[in-house]
This record gives structure tokens, sequence and C-alpha cells, in this order.
């Protein structure tokens, strides 16, 4: 280890050319630390951007592939949100409040475009039946 000191100081005429290149380097370390800063910031920026715009084109996307033009807020609300989760998906697994959310938005659609519950018989609650009616219903439900 001496000897590679010996060689070091030897490079040098004297202590104030070892000062001058010791600072030199002092200088260009912290230069390049504040480019390497400045780089990060712009870096992070550039991503949020990125997710921004590909948030846009997602539902820009869904909109003109899923609906027409005379599509009710609902309907666009939900599309957007389907677009958004759909995303999410495909970056990774949903969360459960995610899929909870997946769900809800595509019975709120299939209710607004009127395809939701066409085959329920609405319920008649509170209504008396006969012993008829109540043997004709429990044959009529599949176990």
């Amino acid at each position: 280890m001496s000897d590679i000191n010996n060689k070091t100081l030897e490079a040098f005429k004297d202590i104030e050319d070892l000062k001058e290149y010791s600072n030199a380097q002092y200088k260009t370390i912290i230069a390049q630390s504040k480019k390497i800063n400045d780089l990060e910031r712009k870096l992070e920026s550039t991503e949020e951007k990125l997710a921004k715009s590909e948030q846009t084109n997602t539902i820009a996307g869904s909109l003109s592939k899923d609906q027409d033009n005379n599509g009710s807020d609902g309907e666009t609300i939900c599309l957007i949100q389907l677009a958004l989760l759909r995303s999410a998906a495909m970056k990774g697994e949903l969360t459960l409040e995610e899929t909870k959310k997946v769900e809800i938005y595509v019975k709120t659609l299939q209710v607004l475009r009127g395809k939701g519950g066409e085959d329920k018989k609405p319920k008649e609650a509170g209504k008396a039946l006969s012993n008829e009616e109540l043997i004709a219903l429990m044959n009529s439900v599949e176990v």
C-alpha cells in the first residue's frame, strides 16, 4: 500500500499539484452529481407525462370503439373506468377492490344498455300464493 501512495505522490511535483488534482476531481464529482439529479428529475417528469398520455389514450380508445355518440353520462363513466381498470389489469393483477369495481361497472353498463336482468322474472314481494302456485314455483326452480 505504501508503494501505491509513494507512486501517486511521485506523479505530482509537489503537494500543490496534488491539491489541484484533488480540487479538480471534487469539482467534477459535484458537476456530475448535479447533472445526475437533473436527469433524474427529467426522467420522473417524463414518466408522469407518459402515464398521463397512456391514460388519455386508453380512455379515448375505449370511448371510440365501445360507444356511439348517443351514450349517456353514466355509460361514458363506466366505459372510462373499465378502460382504466383494463389498463391496470394489463400491468398486473387487480386488487379485490378493483375487481369489485369491474363487476359493478359491467353490471351498470348492462343495465344502461338494456341487456341486464332480461331473464329474471319480476319479484312479486308480499303477494300470497296459493298451494298450486307454490308447487308450480317449486317445480320451476332448478336445483
